[in-house]
């Protein structure tokens, strides 16, 4: 399947938000596209480290964001944005709970979630 731009998953992404009818053709066209996670600004690791967060209810979740845009929006200093492939993101992280654009309101993927999409 080709890639598509961020401009149009975000698209999809609003017209998912607004109708579930439209959340399947945005899952299976994000699995194809690139998107933001936030890594520290200072790591001398030699892996990639991701930065999460305590969700309200209590468990710790992956920001990942849909374009650059909503990853710089309300991003603390100390963490910079990396561009990655989704499908090499969500299979590097299984076991892991996701949260797409938290700013805006976007799913939490679970887990036993995000086996089913790989």
């Amino acid at each position: 399947m080709t890639r598509i731009s961020n401009a149009e998953l975000e698209r999809l992404f609003e017209q998912g938000l607004a109708s579930p009818i439209h959340e399947d053709l945005f899952f299976e066209q994000l699995m194809n596209s690139m998107v933001y996670v936030h890594v520290p600004v200072s790591d001398d690791s030699k892996h990639v480290r991701l930065i999460q967060f305590q969700h309200p209810d209590g468990y710790e979740a992956i920001p990942v964001f849909t374009s650059a845009r909503r990853a710089e929006k309300g991003r603390p200093k100390f963490v910079k944005t990396l561009q990655v492939p989704c499908v090499d993101l969500f299979s590097g992280t299984r076991g892991a709970t996701i949260m797409l654009n938290p700013n805006d309101g976007g799913p939490v993927l679970y887990p036993e979630e995000i086996a089913s999409l790989l």
